[in-house]
């Protein structure tokens, strides 16, 4: 089955956004429940994301590894929900990528663990659909770049294609040590006109994926450097 609806949609993931194919969605009523608790988050400002929290007095700089834990995907339990639409095997392709380019970009700065420790950062994100919101099960995101990229060539070689829409994107970073949420953010995205009508290759679905991880990457390093 192929996607009917492009998760050209991107959570700006406690960061300014600045990306010239995706645009924020102003409107956000409802969120999936991934989260949880959705109390500390306040609306954001600017080019922020649509609901963000920063903990006061959170000490990014003690932070040398990274966790991330696999990436999950909830969708709506509406009938024509677009996530739920799609196959097993898109659904796990979306995980994959978004998990790998978050590895990728952030093993720059960090060093990546499968434990938890007081100077581990660990990171939670998931695809989303808003309103009441169930994840789906048995996607587990744990690929190596050399198997991700059978999937990969799969795709091009019989040219999927993928429809424009919107997706939201939510994210917790927790302390490795406590267990406390020290960040989260919620965001929807949407494609701009630079997308409308059709992407041609899942290579335009990587690329967004990567632009997202690239903007973690950089705002956590310039939290780093206002405590230094």
């Amino acid at each position: 089955m192929n996607i009917k609806t492009l998760l050209a949609g991107a959570t700006s993931l406690l960061l300014a956004v600045g990306c010239s194919t995706t645009h924020q969605v102003r409107s956000m009523h409802d969120v999936s429940g991934f989260l949880g608790d959705y109390s500390q988050l306040r609306p954001g400002s600017g080019d922020e994301a649509k609901l963000i929290y920063v903990a006061s007095g959170a000490d990014f700089g003690k932070y040398h590894k990274v966790m991330i834990e696999r990436v999950q995907l909830w969708q709506s339990e509406d009938p024509d929900s677009a996530l739920g639409s799609l196959s097993k095997e898109d659904q796990q392709l979306l995980v994959d990528y978004l998990y790998t380019s978050l590895r990728d970009h952030l093993s720059k700065d960090y060093l990546l663990v499968d434990k938890p420790g007081d100077d581990v950062l660990r990171i939670r994100a998931a695809i989303t659909e808003a309103g009441k919101s169930k994840p789906v099960l048995d996607l587990v995101s744990n690929v190596t770049p050399f198997g991700l990229g059978i999937t990969y060539a799969k795709r091009i070689v019989f040219g999927t294609h993928t429809s424009v829409g919107m997706v939201t994107g939510e994210i917790e970073l927790l302390d490795g040590g406590t267990g406390q949420r020290v960040a989260a953010a919620v965001d929807r995205r949407a494609g701009t006109k630079v997308l409308r009508g059709k992407f041609s290759r899942w290579g335009d679905v990587k690329d967004a994926f990567d632009f997202w991880a690239r903007r973690l990457q950089t705002r956590l390093a310039e939290l780093r450097a206002h405590q230094d």
